[in-house]
């Protein structure tokens, strides 16, 4: 008895593929401006912190100032990471991804294999008679 080995399916069609990277386009996008928006609030934020600080002295207020100039930075810091990200969501959806944590679907192993016949035919064919 031979057995018959099914090839996996092919990759998603172009269109659906073209279609994630088009979301994946357009979330960065998205995302960035966020981020953008975010920080040059806390920039204005940082400059009423500033005046509360110089007008009363209290160490409280610098306390927030240090804090808000930490989240200024984590924010540009996380920014900046966002094209890292970008580009290995990108290559996940093409199939490119070389890294063993994190496969893409192509990479991926089927383990759920079917044996078709009687209990017979397979301790035959698992003594190799």
């Amino acid at each position: 008895m031979d057995l018959e080995i099914v090839e996996p399916k092919e990759r998603l069609p172009e269109v659906f593929v073209n279609q994630e990277i088009e979301d994946v386009e357009e979330d960065f996008a998205q995302t960035r401006a966020n981020y953008q928006d975010l920080i040059e609030r806390g920039f204005d934020t940082l400059d009423t912190i500033k005046v509360i600080l110089e007008d009363s002295e209290h160490p409280r207020s610098a306390e927030v100032l240090s804090n808000t100039l930490k989240i200024i930075a984590d924010m540009n810091r996380d920014m900046f990471g966002l094209h890292r990200m970008k580009q290995s969501t990108k290559d996940a959806i093409l199939g490119e991804n070389k890294n063993p944590n994190n496969p893409s679907i192509e990479n991926q192993n089927n383990q759920q294999n079917i044996f078709v016949g009687s209990s017979a035919e397979l301790q035959k064919m698992l003594k190799g008679i």
